[in-house]
């Protein structure tokens, strides 16, 4: 009767529920994994690329053993994006963007050939964690792409303002690199900054042109009167 058809549809409802739940987690398990544990091995790999440049040509045993850590290193790269599953942070950083990616920045500086500069002014500092996490991971995939892909020479993160007071907010990593005739729309780091970008509210756009470096740009906005450390 009725009855058992509400009950029926009760349990369906739930059970509909808990599937997206898990679908969403699943999401950010893939996002983070991918953001975290794999840029880590890209770091790792770009130890060993500056490595093998130092070893003298006399010695192609050193060299040998260091390509077959490279190796070895990229495939873990492999295995980790067929797995793509982490447990998102809710509490989210306690640290600045700024104290967050001057540091990762200062590690890459010791081990790259590009220039990487960043430019984030104090009024950041008062974003709120959820969005910090979010802005640091788009701006570290998009920095490991332009040093794995463009062939840059420099590379700039700038996080700010779009107008004073006005609530809106922007951030963008620009490359002096090779650029490409057309925006890749496929790839787990494109579709994760897409994606990292649409949690805080905002939205990502690529601008680039062959030999005419890229541009990645999110632009988001926070409320003034809610935004600060304490969320």
């Amino acid at each position: 009767g009725r009855l058992q058809e509400r009950a029926y549809a009760g349990r369906l409802a739930e059970a509909n529920a808990a599937l997206a739940k898990a679908q969403r987690e699943r999401a950010r398990l893939s996002r983070d994994l991918h953001d975290g544990s794999i840029q880590s091995l890209y770091a790792v790999g770009l130890h060993l690329r500056s490595a093998r440049r130092q070893v003298l040509p006399a010695e192609r045993e050193l060299g040998a053993g260091l390509a077959e850590c490279q190796r070895l290193v990229k495939a873990s790269i492999l295995e980790l994006r067929d797995f793509l599953l982490q447990l998102k942070e809710e509490s989210g950083p306690t640290r600045t963007f700024r104290e967050v990616m001057d540091e990762w920045v200062r590690r890459l500086r010791r081990i790259s050939s590009e220039e990487i500069d960043l430019a984030a002014g104090p009024d950041s500092d008062s974003l709120p964690p959820r969005v910090v996490i979010e802005l640091v991971q788009v701006a570290r995939e998009a920095v490991s792409n332009a040093m794995r892909h463009a062939e840059a020479d420099r590379i700039v993160v700038t996080l700010g303002q779009v107008k004073e007071g006005s609530g809106e907010w922007a951030l963008e990593i620009e490359d002096d690199g090779k650029g490409w005739r057309e925006e890749p729309v496929s790839g787990v780091g494109f579709r994760s900054m897409r994606e990292r970008a649409a949690e805080i509210g905002g939205r990502m756009e690529i601008r680039s042109r062959p030999w005419e470096g890229t541009r990645v740009r999110v632009t988001f906005e926070v409320d003034e009167a809610r935004s600060g450390r304490q969320e």
